[in-house]
């Protein structure tokens, strides 16, 4: 077999990758996701209004803040739990239910997210 030749960021972005352990979850189960991107422009997205609108979503359920420096969170919101990641160019929101619902796809999961929250989404949604 041939010598395989690292990219220069190899060790970097596996560490990354890795800082941010994917979520177990248990059968049965839904979730609801969205990703959601505030650039206006190239200049990159709004950082500030993503992670204050996050907060907001914890101080809801009041739930503790994480660091200042954290770019991604798993924890409980009520009976459910919810994974957020800052990615370069969007933000991703993942919430975790442990039931079936009383029917299949409802999107009665994303009720986790208040209506007035939705709405005041710094950006606009590019996968859901």
């Amino acid at each position: 077999m041939a010598q395989l030749i690292d990219h220069p960021l190899r060790h970097a972005t596996a560490s990354e990758l890795h800082a941010r352990p994917f979520p177990h979850i248990s059968a049965p189960a839904r979730a609801a996701f969205f990703a959601y991107t505030s650039a206006q422009n190239d200049s990159g997205r709004q950082e500030a209004a993503d992670r204050a609108h996050f907060l907001r979503l914890l101080d809801h359920y009041n739930v503790a803040h994480p660091a200042e420096t954290e770019s991604h969170f798993f924890g409980q919101l009520g009976d459910v739990w919810i994974k957020w990641e800052c990615h370069t160019e969007f933000v991703t929101y993942t919430a975790f239910v442990d039931d079936l619902g009383d029917a299949a796809f409802d999107g009665s999961e994303f009720a986790i997210f208040p209506a007035a929250w939705q709405a005041a989404m710094p950006g606009t949604t590019l996968s859901s």
